[in-house]
């Protein structure tokens, strides 16, 4: 993605709060017995409450607006409905270099 004009970032960065929004509130609700599936209608509905939409299924046709991995998966978790046997939920989020980090364990 390029930005060319201060609008553009300040339109990233407003995308960016959002996301910031649908991962706290998904984080917050990670505990045993939740679904993937459950976590994803929590992130999608903060979206929509945003008047934002999650660019995966649109552009690429994901079948969920979140990816969720679990354990050993690494990348485009699809949510589904396994559910957590037991819940450890890790969050490093960098303020310097505004990069984030998830991990989820059952």
């Amino acid at each position: 993605m390029s930005i060319n004009s201060p609008e553009q970032f300040e339109k990233l960065r407003a995308c960016g709060m959002i996301v910031g929004k649908a991962l706290r509130a998904m984080a917050a609700q990670v505990r045993a017995g939740v679904t993937t599936a459950e976590l994803c209608k929590i992130g999608s509905r903060l979206l929509a409450e945003h008047g934002a939409r999650s660019s995966p299924p649109m552009v690429y046709g994901f079948p969920g607006d979140v990816c969720i991995s679990v354990n050993d998966k690494v990348v485009h978790g699809i949510s589904g409905i396994a559910r957590f046997r037991r819940a450890i939920w890790s969050s490093s989020i960098s303020r310097r270099r505004r990069m984030t980090t998830t991990r989820i364990r059952r």
